[in-house]
C-alpha cells in the first residue's frame, strides 16, 4: 500500500528509473538494497511489464542479498 500511496495517480509513462530510485529511498531509507528490491523494484517492474510499458529498471547494487550456504546433517535431513 505504501508504494501505491507514494505514486498515487502518476501516469506509468512518468515512472522511470529516477522515480523508482527516489521512491525506494523515500519509502525505505534505512533498508538494505535487497529489501528495496523486494519492496519497490520488483512490484514496479511487474506493474510496468503487465501494462506493456518498457521495463528497463536497474536494480540497486546488492539487490540479490547475501548468499548463504546451509547444509543439514543426516539426522536433520531425516527429521524433516
Amino acid at each position: 500500500m505504501r508504494l501505491a500511496d507514494h505514486f498515487g495517480e502518476t501516469p506509468l509513462a512518468r515512472i522511470d528509473q529516477a522515480a523508482v530510485d527516489a521512491a525506494a529511498l523515500a519509502l525505505y531509507p534505512r533498508a538494505t538494497p535487497a529489501t528495496r528490491n523486494r519492496q519497490v523494484y520488483s512490484p514496479v517492474s511487474a506493474i510496468l511489464k503487465a501494462a506493456g510499458a518498457a521495463d528497463g529498471l536497474k536494480r540497486p547494487k546488492g539487490a540479490r542479498g547475501t548468499r548463504r550456504l546451509f547444509w543439514l546433517t543426516p539426522e536433520q535431513a531425516s527429521a524433516l
